[in-house]
């Protein structure tokens, strides 16, 4: 079987991440340009509606298929383990094919209580996902127990490339060919992305069914006993219900965010009246500024921000078979082993990405929505406190999906709850307050993603009885974190004289440049690179 290690298959799955994110951005850009902040803000609302179901039907499935398929493979229970796989699917079938009615019928339903609602043709387009995603989800927990990531990543990467070709394609006919409103072209941009999981689970399947998943003849002869269907049924759902459960709390943000930001902007307006000048002036009227900065936050900020934890939540993917292992074995110190690896290459991730965001939020907003100024002016400081944010949520969003698979499910939902309870607090409490109207919800989200991370530190301290030093594995890359940060800051004034780098995404590039070379730099002089242990002995042997 075409086994990976933890290097090999983390970087399997970062290739893969820097490809489907930098797809899923050519993707996004023009599709906001496409649609502006009001239609954004409608297409923000839909996915609120659909991202709980969607979590509901679909999150917990490849965590649970991964964990089976690693311990049967471990056990050298092959026929099992491919009985568990037949199985998978066809439960997660029916699972995605339920989801998908109801939120047919609920949108239909509520479409005769509120026919002017302009987010229901979304909703509608986007409900067939649920039943690729859930058969694609099987396979892709599948071959991630066996330690194999590239069906993961292929599939990945071929569904970003048709979101792109199908999605685009249909929102760019619908709103410049067409001439159809931004809910509407919002909705036919939605209906390619589930055209794109149609394509994408059709090329997923056919790759699996060629290349297989390794297993011979023999191995499937050595142990013909198989589990009974019921069992395996009622182990795949206990794993994956906590799972979904805790990805649904966890999509209670969007939720928080759709019913507080308008809301809180529309009070803070009242307190100040002159707090939408700005975008007044630009034509866009103040019953409209609301849902235009809605929008442009989470179309903008929060699209950029998502990218950290969304790469260093994959590296959990890599280190599964071995973290659950060690935890069947009871081997404290193994545990602590690949617990300190998953922290360590987490923070040399997420420090560098969240810093450089604190410290050039306009110019990267520039860089990738240069067209849309009054979009940017919404969320620009608050894109700049989603930095820290993305720090925080970065470090935990690999942590959770551990202590997910290895505790009781009270412990994550309590841990997400606290964070929701959290968000909400922080976005009713600021952003009605003109001060922060703008920033309150960056600075909730910031909040909310500390409390988690340090909440996901100290349980998964606790299964290691005190052998994992998270503190140990974070200050080296906070340190070179800080170098970077004041790179960041400096650099653009040392580059002033260089008319070459010295504006616009030139000059954003430039500064990147040294602000990585800063960080990488530290991170060697400090012997923190995943190679240290070559260069500590490089100079041994100069000696």
């Amino acid at each position: 079987m075409k086994k990976q290690g933890f290097i090999k298959g983390s970087a399997i799955l970062v290739i893969m991440i820097a490809v489907t994110k930098a797809l899923g951005i050519i993707y996004k850009v023009p599709l906001t340009i496409l649609l502006g902040g009001g239609g954004m803000g409608h297409l923000a609302a839909a996915m609120s509606v659909f991202t709980p179901v969607f979590a509901a039907a679909v999150s917990g499935i490849t965590p649970a298929v991964a964990r089976l398929t690693a311990e049967n493979s471990a056990l050298g229970r092959y026929e099992n383990m491919r009985k568990t796989r037949r199985i998978a699917l066809r439960i997660f079938f029916l699972l995605g094919a339920l989801g998908c009615s109801l939120l047919i019928c609920g949108a239909v339903l509520f479409s005769h209580f509120d026919p002017d609602n302009a987010d229901i043709p979304a909703v509608l387009c986007a409900a067939p996902t649920l039943i690729f995603c859930a058969l694609m989800s099987v396979e892709k927990g599948y071959y991630e127990g066996l330690s194999n990531m590239l069906p993961t990543a292929a599939g990945e990467i071929a569904e970003s490339a048709l979101r792109l070709i199908f999605g685009l394609g249909l929102g760019y006919t619908a709103g410049r060919v067409l001439s159809l409103s931004s809910e509407l072209c919002a909705a036919a941009a939605v209906l390619g992305t589930s055209v794109a999981s149609m394509f994408g689970c059709v090329f997923i399947f056919s790759l699996t069914l060629r290349h297989g998943d390794g297993v011979t003849k023999e191995q499937l002869l050595s142990d013909p006993v198989t589990d009974s269907s019921p069992k395996i049924a009622s182990r795949l759902i206990r794993i994956a219900a906590p799972v979904a459960f805790t990805t649904v709390v966890n999509t209670f943000t969007g939720i928080i965010d759709m019913l507080t930001i308008p809301s809180g902007l529309h009070s803070a307006a009242q307190r100040s009246p002159h707090l939408f000048d700005r975008l007044t002036a630009a034509g866009i009227p103040p019953s409209e500024a609301p849902n235009f900065i809605y929008g442009s936050y989470t179309a903008l900020a929060l699209t950029v921000f998502g990218l950290v934890p969304t790469v260093t939540g994959m590296l959990s993917k890599s280190l599964l078979p071995e973290i659950t292992s060690a935890y069947a074995a009871r081997s404290r110190a193994a545990l602590a082993g690949a617990l300190s690896r998953l922290i360590t290459a987490a923070a040399l991730i997420s420090v560098p990405l969240g810093v450089i965001i604190a410290a050039c939020p306009r110019e990267i907003l520039a860089f990738l929505f240069g067209s849309r100024e009054m979009e940017i002016y919404s969320c620009e400081r608050a894109f700049m406190i989603l930095g820290a944010a993305a720090v925080f949520s970065g470090l935990s969003a690999p942590c959770f999906a551990v202590l997910q698979l290895l505790t009781k499910p009270y412990v994550s939902v309590g841990i997400m709850l606290g964070g929701a309870a959290v968000k909400l607090s922080l976005n009713v409490l600021l952003i009605s307050m003109p001060a922060f109207a703008f920033t309150g919800a960056a600075i909730s989200t910031a909040a909310s993603s500390l409390y988690i991370f340090v909440l996901c530190l100290i349980r998964l301290r606790s299964l290691t009885f005190g052998q994992l030093k998270p503190l140990r594995y974070l200050v080296r890359p906070i340190y070179a974190g800080a170098l970077c940060f004041m790179a960041a800051l400096i650099s653009p004034k040392l580059l002033s004289s260089v008319s070459l780098v010295n504006s616009g995404r030139m000059g954003l590039i430039a500064v990147l440049a040294i602000s990585c070379m800063t960080y990488v730099v530290s991170l060697v002089l400090l012997c923190e690179m995943p190679k240290n242990a070559f260069i500590v002995s490089f100079f041994k042997k100069k000696r």
